[in-house]
């Protein structure tokens, strides 16, 4: 049986050392899904640039992936283990300048790191950076930390659940927000 409900699309931001926690992220989303879409009216998209962007010429990869998948995302989840990223022209990282373009708008970010073991080989430099930004961004916001897979599929999962309640999830454009007041009237 269908039914309402409002998709927001949820960006993964990360650096290229944590592929198997991006597919955690999604497993999680689609698991919220099945479970609260219909009750809750919200259906959490997963997007990343590896599945909604394509090739063209013209304009660096960071700025494409900025213009059209990041800026058409509503929520961003974003997560580190042991790399800050490349640069870009503008920022410490790719996956940085998109949590920080991201909260410019007044858009929900949700950030994680990795406690897991660090390998042997790890770049003693992207350490070095990651730890730093980990400290700048201490005092000015809240982030979660887990220490394995399942530790993060939990923590994400009830997270979510608690910015539910907390109303977070919401439509972050003025005509999302005149359609759902339009929606609720033709309801009553």
């Amino acid at each position: 049986m269908s039914y309402r409900a409002k998709v927001l699309k949820v960006f993964i931001a990360s650096p290229d050392d944590v592929q198997k926690e991006r597919e955690i992220v999604k497993s999680v989303l689609m698991r919220w899904n099945s479970i609260n879409a219909e009750t809750k009216g919200i259906v959490l998209l997963p997007v990343g640039w590896e599945t909604h962007a394509a090739p063209e010429l013209g304009r660096t990869a960071q700025e494409y992936i900025n213009e059209e998948v990041l800026d058409k995302c509503d929520i961003l989840i974003g997560i580190f283990w042991t790399k800050l990223g490349s640069p870009t022209k503008i920022s410490s990282s790719g996956t940085v300048e998109e949590i920080e373009r991201h909260l410019s708008e007044r858009k929900l970010a949700m950030l994680y790191f990795s406690e897991k073991s660090i390998p042997n080989n790890a770049d003693l430099n992207q350490i070095r950076k990651l730890r730093s930004f980990k400290t700048q961004i201490r005092g000015k916001a809240l982030y979660g930390e887990f220490t394995n897979e399942y530790d993060l599929e939990n923590k994400l999962y009830n997270h979510l659940q608690i910015k539910i309640e907390e109303g977070k999830f919401r439509p972050t454009h003025d005509s999302d927000i005149l359609a759902s007041i339009k929606d609720d009237k033709e309801k009553n």
